[in-house]
C-alpha cells in the first residue's frame, strides 16, 4: 500500500497497530492466526492517490473518477496483495454526487439516496477475479442498456456525444459474447458493461467492466477489434489468471489470437488471414533483440515492459500453429478443457501445455520448448531445381537464422498445370523434397494459408513474405 494515509485499522471491534513502511502497510495481529483460516480487517485511509485511481477531467472537461490497477498499481488506493496470484470477489459501496452515474464490478444490489444530496450505489461479484481487474468509474455517463444475451446483461456507459460512436463499434459486442460462450464456456460474471473512461490502455479488461480510452469513441478509428479483444479477456485473464507475470502470453496473446478469431467465424476465412497476415508482418518489423528472447523468461523490474509483441503477437501465433498441428478437434477440446480444468484459478504454461498434450494424445515438449522457452523465429531459404528429362521438382530447403534448427510442418502450394499442395516437415539444418510434376513449376508457395511464424525466401521464384 502506498501514497495514502492509514488513520486506523481493526479486526472486528479491536484495534490493531500497524505500520506504513517502503510500500507496504505491516498489521499486527493481537495472536498468531492458523493457516488457512479467513478473516476480515477494516483498514481507514485517507488522501490523494497518486496513481491508481486517476480523478481528473474527461475531455470534454467533466471531473470524474476511474480506476486503472493493471499491472500492480492497485496498491496506490487500495491495500492489497497487488499480484494475479492473489484472487477474490469483490464488494463495492460507493457515495457519489447523485449527478454522478456509478459503474463497478458486479451486479448492483441496490441504491440509497442520502440527505446530503450523495448517492449511495452497492455492487457485488461473487466471482474471483485478480486486483488489477477490481474497479470502479464515475462520470457524466450516458447509459444504453443492450439487453440479455444468454443471461449476460450487456451496457454501454459513454460520455453523451460519443454514444453514436459507441452504438456502430459495439455493434457485435453481443455476438462475440455469444460466441466466445460457445467456445469457452459460461461468461463467468454478473454482467459485462463497456465503459468510457480514462485507462492509459487502448482498452483494460477489467472483470464484467471492459475500460476503454476515452479517446478511443467519438474518432473515425473502429475499436470493433479492441472490444473483442476485451471480451475474450473475460476469460483468459480475469477467469484463468496467469500464475506470475512471466505467464502473461495466457492472458494477452489469448485474447490477441481469439479476438482475431472471432471474425474468423463471423467474416470468413480470408478475413481471419488477413489479420494473421497483419500479426506476422508486424511481428517481424519488432525490435530483433525482443524476437531473440523467449516469451517465457525473466521478469522484468518494469513490468510495462511485458506490453510486447512476444507475449501479444507471438502468443497469438503459437495459439495458431497449435492449433493447425493438433486439427480443429484436438485443439477446441484442449482450450475447452483447460478453461473448465482451471475456472476461476491461476494457470502457468506448464498447465496449459499439460492440458494440450491430453487433447492432443502426445508429447508436445519440442513445440512449447522452441516456441515459449526460446527466443528467434524460424528463416527458410527456399532453392527450386527443375529437372526436365524427369519431371522432377527438387526443392532444398535451409533453415538460415542464426539459432537452433527448429521443428516445423511447412505447407508448400506448387502452381503448374498439376498445381500440388503438399505439407513437409523439417527438422535439419537443410533438406530437399522431391516431387513428380507434369510441367515446369511456375510458382512455388510456401505458408499458402498463412499457419507458419517464418520469414520465407523462394531463390529464383517470386519472394514470399520476407518482411
Amino acid at each position: 500500500f502506498r501514497s495514502l494515509t492509514v488513520s486506523a485499522v481493526h479486526r472486528d471491534t479491536t484495534k490493531l497497530a500497524f505500520k506504513q513502511q517502503a510500500d507496504r502497510l505491516r498489521i499486527t495481529l493481537l495472536q498468531p492466526v492458523p493457516a488457512g483460516m479467513a478473516f476480515s480487517l477494516n483498514i481507514e485511509y485517507a488522501g490523494e492517490p497518486a496513481d491508481g485511481l486517476i480523478i481528473r477531467k474527461n475531455k470534454y472537461g467533466r471531473r470524474a473518477f476511474f480506476c486503472d490497477n493493471w499491472p500492480n498499481r492497485a496498491r496506490n488506493w487500495l491495500p492489497s496483495v497487488d499480484h494475479p496470484s492473489d484472487k477474490a470477489s469483490v464488494a463495492w459501496e460507493i457515495t457519489a454526487p447523485a449527478t454522478y452515474s456509478v459503474v463497478a464490478n458486479g451486479r448492483l444490489v441496490r441504491s440509497r439516496d442520502n440527505p446530503d444530496g450523495s448517492r449511495t450505489h452497492f455492487f457485488r461479484e461473487d466471482a474471483p477475479m485478480p486486483t488489477y481487474c477490481m474497479v470502479f468509474g464515475a462520470a457524466p455517463f450516458d447509459r444504453l442498456n443492450r439487453g440479455e444475451f444468454d443471461g449476460t446483461p450487456l451496457s454501454f456507459w459513454v460520455f453523451p456525444p460519443d454514444m453514436v460512436d459507441a452504438r456502430h463499434d459495439f455493434a457485435r459486442t453481443g455476438d462475440m459474447l455469444r460466441y466466445f460462450e460457445s467456445r469457452f464456456g459460461d461468461f463467468p460474471y454478473a454482467k459485462l458493461a463497456l465503459v468510457q473512461s480514462a485507462t492509459r490502455y487502448g482498452g483494460m479488461e477489467n472483470a464484467g467492466a471492459i475500460f476503454f480510452s476515452e479517446r478511443s469513441l467519438g474518432t473515425p478509428a473502429n475499436i470493433e477489434g479492441t472490444a473483442a479483444h476485451e471480451i475474450v479477456h473475460q476469460w483468459f485473464g480475469d477467469w484463468i489468471t496467469p500464475l506470475d507475470w512471466q505467464h502473461l502470453w495466457l492472458s494477452e496473446g489469448f485474447a490477441t489470437y481469439f479476438g482475431n478469431q472471432f471474425f474468423e467465424y463471423a467474416d470468413g476465412e480470408a478475413a481471419f488471414r488477413e489479420r494473421m497476415q497483419a500479426l506476422r508482418r508486424r511481428y517481424f518489423s519488432a525490435d530483433s533483440a525482443l524476437i531473440a528472447e523467449p516469451v517465457v523468461g525473466e521478469i522484468p523490474e518494469n513490468l510495462l515492459q511485458l506490453l510486447n509483441a512476444n507475449n501479444y503477437t507471438r502468443g497469438a501465433w503459437i495459439l495458431h500453429m497449435l492449433r493447425n498441428l493438433l486439427g480443429e478437434n484436438a485443439f477446441w477440446q484442449g482450450i475447452r478443457r483447460y478453461c473448465s480444468e482451471f475456472a476461476g484459478q491461476n494457470a502457468a504454461t506448464a498447465d496449459f501445455q499439460k492440458v494440450m498434450e491430453q487433447a492432443a494424445g502426445e508429447p508436445l515438449d519440442w513445440f512449447f520448448r522452441q516456441w515459449l522457452y526460446r527466443g528467434g523465429i524460424p528463416e527458410l531459404e527456399i532453392s527450386p531445381n527443375w529437372q526436365a528429362a524427369s519431371h522432377t521438382l527438387v526443392l532444398r530447403i535451409r533453415q538460415v537464422q542464426s539459432g537452433p534448427v527448429m521443428r516445423l510442418p511447412l505447407e508448400l502450394r506448387i502452381a503448374a498445370k498439376d498445381t500440388l499442395q503438399k505439407t513437409v516437415w523439417l527438422q535439419q539444418r537443410e533438406q530437399e523434397f522431391s516431387f513428380i510434376l507434369q510441367s515446369q513449376p511456375e510458382r512455388i508457395e510456401p505458408d499458402p494459408e498463412v499457419k507458419l511464424l517464418a520469414r520465407k525466401i523462394v531463390d529464383g521464384f517470386e519472394e514470399i513474405e520476407t518482411k
